[in-house]
């Protein structure tokens, strides 16, 4: 009477050979892929701060241009900003059917004479008209490291690129970060009609 055969299991564990290749081609799909992964962040991060020195610019230019203080406001915790405008409130509106040198006509003779000084009115910044007041939102993987002033370092909050109307500006530093470890550092210096761009990494 013959024994049946014994079939002998191979185990369900892996070589050591076969670790090293899988390693080994983990490694290598690694050394294609890391170097794409970090160009295709900093071109996310050189756009972004592209479009935040466009914003600058703007400002500066508008200031020069209008002989109106402008100013870029930056929403650090938001990772957004604007370009705004120092004006007044806005006035009374006057009537539909007349314009305000006709109402002013008619109606100085029939009220007494005001002779007291006239108010001051109060002027504040408010974002520019059209697409150019629009805040701006830096996308989800690049957010403002921080802003550095000459008041010092701010990292929360809002801060503010104030532009004169010949176009000095203090000298003030934006920080944008990508969340894969890229820095890029924008330089607004005083009297330069240009942004300096300084790229790092953490």
């Amino acid at each position: 009477m013959t024994r049946p055969r014994r079939h002998t299991r191979r185990g369900a564990g892996f070589t050591l050979l076969e670790i090293m290749a899988v390693v080994a081609i983990f490694a290598l799909v690694a050394s294609v892929a890391m170097p794409n992964l970090s160009r295709l962040q900093i071109r996310k991060l050189d756009a972004a701060a592209e479009r935040l020195i466009g914003q600058i610019e703007m400002a500066r230019q508008r200031a020069i241009v209008t002989g109106i203080p402008h100013r870029l406001a930056i929403d650090i915790d938001g990772g957004g900003y604007r370009v705004e405008w120092l004006g007044r409130r806005d006035t009374e509106p006057t009537s539909a059917n007349t314009t305000p040198a006709q109402d002013a006509d008619w109606t100085a003779y029939d009220q007494p004479l005001d002779l007291t000084a006239p108010r001051s009115e109060a002027r504040e910044f408010h974002p520019v008209e059209g697409l150019s007041g629009r805040t701006v939102w830096l996308s989800d993987a690049i957010l403002i490291a921080g802003v550095e002033t000459t008041g010092g370092w701010i990292e929360q909050g809002e801060s503010f690129i104030s532009f004169a109307q010949d176009g000095s500006a203090d000298p003030t530093t934006v920080v944008l970060e990508h969340e894969g470890g890229h820095v890029v550092s924008l330089e607004i210096l005083p009297l330069a009609s240009n942004v300096r761009v300084v790229h790092e990494e953490i």
